[in-house]
């Protein structure tokens, strides 16, 4: 898969180092960009070496596009990506918001995450949503007040020593989750008159 991005978009990111996947929705979210953009240059400069798949977002874009101007890190930065699922097979963790699809989705690709809910949802659904995965053991949440350079560093050099990670997001996969439509049957079946 990352052989597919790099040909595909022209990035230079590599088998041998810890990819992560960092995305705040369609529009961005700041706040994302920002502390883990920075703890992730800190983080190179420390020899602690990763690579980041980065979808700003398309209000983000650029501004993000400048801030990584000089990197010299592995780096896939694009606004958004139709093939999502190109990006979580290459990861070996996300960083992310945790709205419903996002959660299903990391889920779904068996992927561990720090999930940092967007505060302004409605009726903190996405608190929610980021709770059932870590249940799962598949997932850290960070609120968005407690997120800033400093905490972003720390968990980035925390999980890219944790070879455990992958294991973890995989053994969170719950295949029943994945039958809505045959358990829906079966529910009607039993229930009608």
């Amino acid at each position: 898969v990352i052989d597919m991005l790099n040909s595909r978009y022209d990035a230079r990111l590599r088998d041998d180092l810890f990819p992560v996947l960092l995305f705040g929705g369609s529009q961005g979210a700041r706040k994302l960009n920002t502390a883990f953009g920075e703890a992730v240059k800190i983080i190179n400069e420390k020899e602690i070496r990763l690579q980041l798949i980065h979808l700003a977002g398309a209000g983000e874009f650029e501004t993000v596009k400048a801030f990584y101007g000089d990197a010299d890190f592995p780096l896939l930065l694009l606004p958004n990506l139709a093939e999502m699922h190109w990006a979580f097979y290459a990861a070996n963790m996300a960083i992310c918001r945790s709205g419903g699809s996002t959660v299903a989705e990391l889920n779904a690709f068996g992927k561990y995450a720090v999930l940092i809910p967007y505060p302004f949802a409605a009726e903190l659904h996405q608190d929610d949503n980021a709770n059932y995965l870590a249940t799962l053991g598949a997932a850290e949440v960070i609120s968005n007040s407690a997120l800033d350079t400093a905490s972003a560093l720390a968990i980035l050099e925390r999980l890219c020593n944790d070879d455990a990670l992958a294991e973890k997001g995989r053994k969170s996969i719950l295949p029943a989750a994945w039958d809505g439509a045959e358990n829906l049957l079966k529910l009607i079946d039993e229930n009608a008159a």
